[in-house]
């Protein structure tokens, strides 16, 4: 499998980015052609996730600390040429939702 992680700072404090993570989540859960059958689920300050994103099974989780979140996702060896985009668009979303 191939490996994205990354961490993207913040300076929310660990509750607020926390709501802002849900916040996005569900909108991507919601109505992106992207990420099918998302779900996620939370358990203190991480988030398990697991998707299909381009017919990718995904598996990963979201840690949330004070000062940043940290993102692990697992992609099926298929998917490998895809993990520089991957990593930018999650990327952008986090930072977008956090910034």
């Amino acid at each position: 499998m191939a490996q994205v992680t990354l961490d993207v700072g913040h300076n929310l404090g660990c509750d607020r980015a926390i709501e802002r993570l849900e916040r996005l989540l569900a909108a991507e859960h919601g109505g992106n052609d992207l990420i099918e059958d998302a779900a996620f689920v939370r358990r203190a300050g991480r988030f398990d996730l697991r998707a299909k994103v381009k017919g990718f099974d995904v598996v990963g989780e979201m840690r949330v600390k004070d000062d940043k979140v940290t993102v692990s996702v697992r992609l099926p060896w298929a998917a490998s040429p895809f993990r520089k985009v991957a990593e930018r668009h999650i990327r952008q979303l986090l930072e977008s939702s956090l910034g």
